[in-house]
């Protein structure tokens, strides 16, 4: 497979007017080509913050003090406000955890789909991608509004926008984290399939590690701000190596009477 995406040695500080703090701490990994890989960790472990520094979306109290990042063996670090506009939501696209404040109240479903087409936009073409993201009534729905939609369906709405372009590598943070189980499912099985018709890259990033177990060929387990451990998914869930990823393990997984371990929510 062919490397898409390699990042060497990534570091970010957040500075306050007390203190700095290191959010990612000497972060490497890579991403091939039609691969989706989990990273997984507790809140504030550095996981947003490292998807944020992919997308170039750090905010002004953050800084990126070491490290590249090569998307098809370009340093993106090194190009302008203006190259990265060519990148940014084209090429490398996200999915936000909380759908209802990421999509304008304001604008119709269609309207907000029609802007992230990057060629030749049409309603025609909005059309088919609500319905491969699964929502029924195409029609009626690019006339709606966020508010008149479920969160389940805000979410796919918010799946369609980040595949308009058909990017090279979709960053789905925490894209499950408001929705029941059922939905979870749903998105997971949405990801699944958009994966094989579009061929982009997933890099999934959870605290769910029995979630992302059941869409990851590979996992990166976070831990204040560094990756601890790295495995393929079933190395992780039977021979875990270091004791934070046992911890998550254990708070996800039971033993059954014959010791087997099985998944609380999910099973392949």
């Amino acid at each position: 497979m062919k490397k898409i995406l390699e990042i060497k040695n990534l570091e970010v500080e957040f500075s306050t007017e007390k203190t700095i703090v290191k959010a990612l701490k000497n972060v490497s990994f890579d991403l091939f080509e039609n691969e989706i890989i989990g990273i997984i960790g507790e809140s504030a472990s550095g996981k947003s913050t490292l998807a944020h520094a992919i997308m170039s979306l750090l905010d002004n109290s953050a800084k990126i003090t070491k490290g590249q990042i090569f998307f098809e063996n370009e340093n993106i670090l090194n190009k302008k406000e203006k190259e990265l506009q060519k990148i940014r939501g084209k090429k490398i696209s996200i999915i936000f955890q909380d759908p209802f404040s990421s999509l304008n109240p304001t604008m119709k479903i269609g309207k907000q789909i029609l802007e992230a087409i990057d060629i030749n936009p049409s309603k025609q073409k909005v059309i088919s991608l609500l319905k491969d993201v699964g929502i029924q009534d195409a029609s009626l729905r690019f006339l709606q509004y966020p508010h008149q939609i479920s969160g389940g369906m805000r979410q796919r709405v918010m799946i369609a926008i980040a595949i308009a372009s058909k990017p090279k590598i979709i960053i789905a943070d925490e894209p499950t984290t408001s929705l029941d189980t059922t939905y979870q499912s749903q998105i997971i099985d949405l990801l699944k399939d958009i994966n094989k018709k579009y061929k982009s890259s997933i890099i999934f990033i959870s605290h769910n590690l029995a979630l992302v177990s059941n869409i990851a060929s590979k996992l990166y387990i976070m831990c204040s701000g560094k990756i601890i451990e790295r495995a393929l998914v079933d190395d992780i869930l039977n021979k875990p190596k270091q004791p934070y990823t046992k911890l998550l393990l254990n708070s996800l997984l039971k033993i059954d009477k014959n010791k087997k371990i099985k998944t609380k929510i999910f099973k392949k």
